[in-house]
C-alpha cells in the first residue's frame, strides 16, 4: 500500500493552465486597476513637470540677480558713445511651436529674442546669459501679464522692475504655478488654482 502511494506521489503531473474564465477575471482586474491608477499617475507626472519648470525659473531669476549685482555700474556706453541704462533682463517669448524665456544684458541694438537657438538669441553673443526652450508638444506654457513680457534687475543693485512681475507655468491639466518677483528681487512661488499640493494658493 505504501509503495502504491509513493508511486502515485512520484508520478509526473501535467501542469494545469489558466482557464478562460480565470484569464478573463485577471484581465478585468487589471483593467479596473489601470482605469483608477492611470489618470492619477498622469496627473502626478504633469505636476512634476510644472514644478520642474518653476524650480528652474526660480533658479534662473536668482542667477540673473547675481549677474546684476556683479556689475559695478548701472550704465554703459552704447555704440554711439551715449550712456545708457544697463539691465539684466528676463523675457518670456512664444511661437507656434514653443514657449521660451531668456536671460540677457539689455543694451540698445542687441536684438535679443528667445525663439532663436540658444547661443544665437542675441545679435551680440556676449549679451545672452541663458535661453530656455519648451516645445509646445510637452504641453507646458509659460506666460506673463507684463506688456513687454520682461522684468529687469538694474545692474549693480538688487532692484527689480516691475514690482510684482509674475510668470505662470501651466499646461493641459489642472494645476499651475506662478513665480513672482518683488521690487527687491525676492522670488516666491504659489499656485493660482490650488492644483499643485504643498504650495500656497496665490492671493
Amino acid at each position: 500500500m505504501n509503495r502504491a502511494l509513493m508511486a502515485l506521489a512520484q508520478a509526473p503531473t501535467t501542469p494545469r493552465g489558466l482557464s478562460l474564465i480565470e484569464l478573463l477575471v485577471v484581465i478585468a482586474v487589471l483593467a479596473i486597476v489601470l482605469a483608477v491608477a492611470g489618470p492619477n499617475f498622469a496627473d502626478y507626472i504633469y505636476r512634476k513637470r510644472v514644478e520642474g519648470v518653476a524650480a528652474e525659473l526660480v533658479t534662473d531669476i536668482q542667477l540673473l540677480r547675481s549677474q546684476a549685482l556683479m556689475k559695478p555700474s548701472a550704465t554703459v556706453r552704447n555704440e554711439m558713445g551715449v550712456a545708457t541704462a544697463l539691465n539684466a533682463t528676463i523675457r518670456i517669448g512664444t511661437s507656434s511651436t514653443q514657449t521660451c524665456y531668456m536671460l540677457f544684458w539689455e543694451i540698445s541694438s542687441h536684438g535679443c529674442a528667445c525663439n532663436r537657438p540658444p547661443g544665437t538669441a542675441c545679435f551680440k553673443k556676449f549679451a545672452e546669459i541663458k535661453t530656455v526652450h519648451m516645445p509646445k508638444a510637452n504641453t507646458m506654457v509659460v506666460t506673463t501679464t507684463t506688456a513687454d513680457r520682461s522684468g529687469r534687475f538694474q545692474a549693480g543693485t538688487p532692484t527689480f522692475s516691475p514690482n510684482g512681475f509674475a510668470v505662470t507655468i501651466s499646461g493641459d491639466r489642472n494645476g499651475s504655478l506662478r513665480v513672482s518677483v518683488d521690487g527687491l528681487g525676492r522670488v516666491s512661488t504659489c499656485t493660482p488654482d490650488g492644483g499643485i499640493p504643498n504650495y500656497a494658493v496665490c492671493v
